[in-house]
């Protein structure tokens, strides 16, 4: 009896860490495409952080999100400046000005319903 009280009790105590444990980051049905000068994303549901390095060789990134719902933080730097930091919540669609280099484009979902895709190939 003992022994069946100690694996019950071990379940639970297991049960109640995993239930509090959070997931931050996440997309829901996603379909993703990369190439060498791309990436590009369409989901029902993105939250939390993702960050993608990139090599420019030209000098601009085209830029296009829709949204459906929510937020999508964006920020586009080189470790030394940031030529794009935006907080969209609607469909838009621009350029990004930069020199060649090394880039990470960093995303925060908030609930965010849509797709983005960045373009690097001038």
């Amino acid at each position: 009896m003992n022994r069946v009280y100690k694996s019950v009790t071990l379940g639970l105590t297991t049960l109640s860490l995993l239930g509090c444990s959070t997931t931050a980051n996440y997309y829901v049905g996603a379909i993703s495409s990369r190439t060498p000068t791309s990436i590009s994303s369409r989901y029902t549901k993105f939250v939390g952080d993702d960050s993608i390095d990139i090599k420019v060789e030209g000098t601009t990134i085209k830029v296009e999100i829709t949204t459906k719902s929510g937020i999508l933080d964006v920020e586009i730097s080189n470790g030394t400046e940031n030529p794009y930091e935006g907080h969209i919540n609607e469909d838009m669609a621009f350029t990004v000005n930069v020199t060649p280099g090394n880039y990470k484009i960093s995303l925060h979902g908030n609930e965010h319903s849509g797709s983005y895709k960045f373009d690097w190939g001038n």
